[in-house]
């Protein structure tokens, strides 16, 4: 068996989640999230949840209930990459607390992305 040192673990654990704010900071920047083309017309329709105003079939309710979402799975990503950092650095010991609080805040992080991406909104119906 071989031995793989923390440091490497962690150092691809603040790789890969620096990754992933960086994805998820995108994909709220980003202009065009949907595109919505019904099967009565042609006409290819683009929304994001950010935009202010909205096409009169896409409630602007189910659409905050999303970018609540996002933002506190961005919040806790930048938390959590925050506290491996720390760790990483020596900053903050690493016992069992920081281990645990690190996992809990894993744990709801990848939560959050799941019930954004299965969130869906009152409008799919329509087309």
């Amino acid at each position: 068996m071989m031995h793989i040192p923390n440091r490497s673990i962690q150092a691809a654990n603040i790789f890969f989640s620096s990754g992933a704010i960086l994805l998820l900071i995108v994909g709220l920047i980003m202009e065009d999230w949907v595109e919505l083309i019904p099967k009565v017309r042609k006409d290819k329709t683009t929304h994001s949840p950010w935009l202010g105003c909205c096409p009169p079939f896409w409630p602007e309710e189910s659409l905050e209930v999303v970018r609540r979402i996002m933002r506190m799975t961005l919040n806790i990503s930048i938390y959590l990459n925050l506290i491996i950092g720390l760790q990483f650095s020596y900053m903050i010991s690493q016992n069992k607390c920081v281990h645990l609080l690190v996992g809990f805040l894993s744990f709801f992080a990848g939560i959050f992305c799941f019930i954004q991406s299965t969130n869906r909104c009152e409008c799919m119906k329509f087309c």
